[in-house]
């Protein structure tokens, strides 16, 4: 048997194997969701315009110790232990940047605080889900530090989940 004709089984075998593995994949993620909720903040006061379920696996962030000013904690129906955790900038804070026009070259921060912004979240659709709280941090902190705690926060509203319907 030549070379190039072994190759080339070596090659169809490892095609094989791919598209196996990432149907078994695809069995195993069929019943993950992440469930998109698109909230309205007014006043400090949180309300759900639209909430969607789709299937998928929520990514873990590049960036672990991202620092946020909201705290967002997924409550169980078993537990009040948080099963998922993370933190966000507050979209009630507009940050923008430009060019300093009495120093070209260099930019200026500018950041201004509005009443009301729509918003949309990324979370875990875990069928075991009860609630979502979501919190003020009187500090920016990255998630393990808002979670130990000993942050002092706000809370600004909790939203009920259904994910036992709504994740069918």
């Amino acid at each position: 048997m030549s070379t190039k004709r072994k190759f080339t089984k070596v090659i169809c075998g490892l095609v094989l194997l791919q598209g196996l593995l990432l149907s078994l994949g695809a069995e195993e993620t069929q019943d993950e969701k992440i469930l998109f909720l698109h909230l309205k903040i007014t006043n400090n006061v949180i309300s759900v315009v639209e909430s969607t379920a789709v299937p998928g696996h929520l990514k873990v962030p590049i960036a672990a110790e991202k620092q946020g000013d909201l705290y967002l904690e997924l409550i169980s129906t078993n537990s009040s232990v948080p099963i998922w955790t993370d933190v966000m900038s507050d979209p009630l804070v507009h940050r923008y940047e430009y060019e300093d026009p009495d120093h070209p070259g260099q930019l200026k921060v500018k950041e201004v605080k509005v009443d009301q912004a729509d918003f949309t979240i990324r979370i875990p659709g875990r069928k075991e889900a009860k609630q979502l709280n979501i919190y003020r941090l009187n500090q920016p902190a990255a998630k393990s530090a808002a979670a130990a705690s000993n942050q002092t926060r706000t809370l600004l509203g909790t939203v009920e989940l259904r994910l036992s319907e709504a994740a069918r």
